[in-house]
This record gives C-alpha cells, sequence and structure tokens, in this order.
C-alpha cells in the first residue's frame, strides 16, 4: 500500500531500523507506524539515505512481519513481500511507477518503456528508469525486474551481481 505519510505537516516523525541476512548480504530498512519507507542492499542504515526524512530514529529493532516476508521471499514464496505494507508517498509519476511495479510478478520481467506504458505515460521511459533507479523500497517495489530494451541486467543501485542474483532465484529469464 501507498499512502500519506502521517505527522506534523504530513510527514514521518519517527522511523525504527532492522536488519536481515539474505544471499546476496545483509538487508537494512527502517519502517514506520503504517510501513516500510526504505531497504537496501546495505548493512549501514546511512545507506538507505535516511537523513532526507529528517526524521528522528526511535529503535534498532527487527520487525516480526518483515523479517518473516523476507525468509518466505528467499525460500521462494516470492509473494510475501506483497503482503508487506509501505509508508510511501503518491504524489507523483515515480509514485505510480513504483505502484505498477508491485504489479510484475516474480519470474517475469518488463522494460523501461513497458513500465512507462503501465504508468499511464508510454513515452516517459527516461522518468520510469529514474523512478526505479531513487525507489527508497528495492526489493518490495522490485525494480530488478526492470531491464533495459536490450534484455540484458541493466544497471541496479545495489550492483549488477545482486540483481542478476535476484532475477535468477525468481527464474526470470534474461541476456547474461
Amino acid at each position: 500500500m501507498f499512502g500519506s505519510r502521517r505527522g506534523v505537516n504530513g510527514s514521518i516523525s519517527e522511523l525504527m531500523i532492522g536488519r536481515s541476512g539474505s544471499p546476496f548480504g545483509t538487508l537494512s530498512y527502517a519502517y514506520s507506524r503504517r510501513g516500510l519507507v526504505a531497504m537496501g542492499f546495505t548493512d549501514r542504515p546511512d545507506g538507505l539515505h535516511l537523513a532526507t526524512y529528517g526524521v528522528k530514529i526511535t529503535s534498532d529493532k527487527d520487525s516480526d512481519q518483515v523479517q518473516t516476508a523476507l525468509l518466505e521471499y528467499f525460500s521462494g514464496r516470492f509473494t510475501a513481500l506483497d503482503e508487506l505494507e509501505l509508508d510511501l508517498p503518491n504524489t507523483n509519476f515515480y509514485d505510480t511507477c513504483r505502484r505498477k511495479l508491485r504489479d510484475v510478478k516474480a519470474g517475469t520481467t518488463i522494460s523501461y518503456s513497458g513500465l512507462a506504458t503501465l504508468a499511464g505515460r508510454p513515452n516517459a521511459y527516461r522518468s520510469a528508469a529514474t523512478a526505479c533507479s531513487s525507489n527508497p523500497v528495492a526489493l518490495v517495489v522490485p525494480c530488478h525486474r526492470v531491464l533495459p530494451s536490450s534484455g540484458n541486467v541493466g544497471k541496479y543501485g545495489f550492483g549488477t551481481e545482486v540483481k542478476a542474483g535476484l532475477l535468477k532465484l525468481e527464474g526470470a529469464h534474461f541476456i547474461d
């Protein structure tokens, strides 16, 4: 779910930080009372760019719900991540792209132009690429499933090896 941020002026007032192991290294994440705010393959919370939120980190505590979903995802139940609530804005084309990305199922891929079309602006493939590269909730909003029109892996903020590994785990086809 994408929802409006809560707190003073509609912003998130506090975040909790969690970490989980994965076959591709540590996953760190930040969450509010409403849902996930950030996630990435990094062992350092500052790698999640949380300073841009200007909020207080209230605890370093894993979320049981996120931990369970990640364990199930990496065990092959890829839909487990679909059950996680997100606390992300819903204000512009980038947000629309990210919402539409959650409809791209594991084992399938889409091009940037295909994502732009899903989001209602077929010619905005560069904006769709920017939406992916600035995705704050990697893995849960599966930007790794978006490939260049060439069909190769393309770039990924946490490394092409991680992107290729995630695609292989999900059984997606791409050009190595």
